[in-house]
């Protein structure tokens, strides 16, 4: 497996849906310049998935157990709180 590191920037919105890389692992969540991003290593010919990432501001909304979470930032004195949502396999 050929691994590298890949950058997904994020919206300051609700939920959003990414194409990534099946079996990729999240670094970290930071900002660069103005715009959240995330880091993830992945293989890149590995057949692409969908993730879910949900967004959460400090005081507001509510956590599920199916989220995981991968990172926080600071915009405009707010703080957003990112988590992956898992699947529930049956």
């Amino acid at each position: 497996m050929n691994t590298t590191i890949w950058k997904y920037p994020l919206a300051i919105d609700v939920e959003q849906t990414l194409e990534v890389p099946d079996g990729a692992r999240i670094l970290c969540v930071q900002m660069q310049g103005e715009t959240p991003c995330m880091w993830a290593t992945v293989d890149p010919e590995a057949e692409n998935i969908r993730w879910t990432i949900r967004m959460v501001g400090t005081g507001a909304g509510e956590l599920e157990e199916d989220m995981a979470y991968i990172g926080t930032v600071q915009v405009d004195g707010y703080v957003w709180h990112y988590f992956e949502v898992r699947e529930t396999l049956f």
